[in-house]
């Protein structure tokens, strides 16, 4: 399938970081005129727009207004950890339904099988019987499907577009992380998964409740792969470990960063969105030193 991104956040970071003075910086005529000419431009037969926290909440609704006050004909779709979660909740999904009114699909939970399984639906490649996790807007109501495909090993090891990602200049306009003052001069960033899932049930954390209990893991050649195409071609030379358990299996974690160094792969990373306590031994901790660790950020709850 044809699939364009649009990077609206990049858009207003560059526009921002261009401008000389205020005067010269509009946020809402920017990302409103450069999302109505990327969609003139490129013609879809379906939008999906992203909401990952509440707090851009706001932001998504305003995109998808936009969207269907200039393209109502095009079907429209949202989802993400936000959208998920809020799907819920009675009192949470009635402000989704109310400020997302105009949309017409929601897709929920980890959509790389599901969204894919939607458009081979609609162009009558496979069976309505294949349709899952999503809300279907008929009228003032909503059709469900919660029947659950989530991705595994091979859907987790197969590598993202990045040429469609814009990955090489996304450093340029902003930033992200928690160990800025530690990285090199003008590094280029990325970000990059090894593990879906936490093994913890934290009371305070939604991760289970998107991902499910317990972790599914990637292959490391997968990974090693991941950066040296990151690294080689795109010159990204810093990394974000997003996983939510990083080091949950120790002996392969140790694995992953001897990979690092046996392949020259010539890189710093960091892990701020935290890791479990109990997994940093003496020897996890050495073999990410030595793979070019320069932050992590450890979470004080215990799992042991």
């Amino acid at each position: 399938y044809d699939v364009k991104i649009i990077n609206l956040n990049n858009k207003i970071l560059k526009k921002c970081r261009e401008a000389e003075t205020k005067k010269d910086f509009n946020f809402t005529s920017i990302w409103k005129k450069f999302l109505k000419e990327e969609i003139l431009n490129y013609k879809p037969h379906l939008i999906a727009c992203t909401c990952m926290f509440s707090k851009t909440h706001d932001s998504a609704k305003n995109v998808c207004e936009e969207i269907k006050l200039n393209f109502p004909e095009i079907p429209l779709g949202i989802g993400g950890v936000h959208i998920t979660n809020s799907l819920q909740r009675d009192k949470t999904k009635e402000k989704i339904f109310f400020d997302f009114s105009k949309v017409d699909f929601f897709f929920t939970y980890e959509g790389e099988k599901s969204l894919v399984d939607f458009v081979k639906i609609v162009n009558k490649e496979i069976s309505i019987e294949e349709i899952s996790q999503i809300y279907i807007k008929n009228f003032d109501d909503y059709i469900v499907f919660k029947i659950l495909k989530r991705p595994e090993a091979h859907d987790l090891n197969i590598l993202p577009s990045y040429h469609l990602m814009e990955i090489e200049e996304l450093s340029k306009w902003g930033t992200i992380g928690a160990f800025g003052f530690l990285r090199k001069d003008k590094a280029k960033i990325a970000t990059v998964l090894a593990n879906r899932g936490c093994r913890a049930r934290c009371t305070f954390c939604s991760v289970r409740n998107f991902n499910g209990l317990g972790l599914r893991t990637r292959s490391i050649n997968s990974v090693i792969e991941e950066l040296k195409k990151l690294r080689f071609e795109y010159n990204i030379n810093h990394f974000l470990w997003l996983d939510d358990d990083f080091l949950y299996n120790k002996p392969k974690s140790i694995k992953l960063f001897n990979e690092i160094i046996k392949n020259n792969i010539d890189i710093t990373w960091e892990c701020s969105n935290g890791v479990i306590s109990a997994s940093c031994t003496d020897e996890v901790i050495s073999a990410a030193q030595d793979s070019g660790c320069n932050g992590l950020v450890l979470g004080m709850e215990s799992w042991e």
